[in-house]
């Protein structure tokens, strides 16, 4: 989270994301419960119907997509790592399948928070540059990362790149919208800029020199 006002007070960012991880963590113990429920029934009829197979997948899928909501969107103390184990399962809830194909290559088990809160960013704003999907893949360290996608075609989102890279957001920005003002936000707090190449082919997104 960003550093409260002189007044001691909490910004509106850092309010919007404590009240993201509430909303996150509320939901994800249900969702658990009901993976728990489609377990017990599976072996209780002692064989798994497509039925409980499809409602296992949609659970498992919905409790990674939170999870790494709660990363991108949320708050979290000074210091929290994300194993990309985690990452990974997140991204592929959230990105992948269809026309999207992710590969993550990190430098650890473990990523700082704020370096995966970043790429999570990075990944909901080129994704929304991706009317045909692509293929992403996802190169990550300690204090930096780089995106290179190649897809058929990009969508024309410069003024959307430009939120991201600090500029002031159009009136009516859409909540579909809003991680290239998340993304600008972030990168002032930590003193760093995104690099952004487009090509005919796709387009690539580096963030380097971030805190350890």
């Amino acid at each position: 989270m960003s550093r409260p006002g002189l007044n001691g007070a909490l910004s509106g960012a850092d309010v919007s994301a404590l009240v993201s991880t509430r909303i996150c963590h509320d939901l994800i113990s249900p969702i658990g419960a009901i993976s728990n429920g489609v377990e017990l029934l599976a072996e209780t009829t002692g064989a798994g119907s497509p039925e409980l197979g499809l409602i296992g997948d949609s659970v498992n899928s919905a409790s990674a997509r939170l999870r790494c909501f709660r990363i991108a969107f949320g708050a979290a103390p000074p210091g929290t790592r994300v194993p990309v184990a985690d990452l990974r399962a997140g991204v592929d809830a959230m990105l992948g399948g269809g026309r999207t194909r992710i590969a993550i290559a990190a430098g650890g088990p473990q990523l700082p928070r704020h370096t995966a809160k970043l790429l999570l960013l990075a990944l909901l704003c080129q994704e929304a540059a991706l009317p045909l999907g692509g293929d992403v893949q996802v190169a990550a360290d300690e204090r930096r990362f780089r995106i290179d996608t190649a897809a058929p075609r990009l969508r024309d989102i410069e003024s959307l790149w430009a939120v991201a890279a600090g500029h002031p957001p159009p009136p009516h920005l859409a909540p579909a919208e809003v991680q290239f003002l998340l993304m600008g936000q972030m990168l002032a707090d930590h003193g760093v800029v995104l690099r952004r190449q487009m090509r005919d082919d796709g387009l690539s997104l580096e963030v380097a020199g971030l805190p350890a």
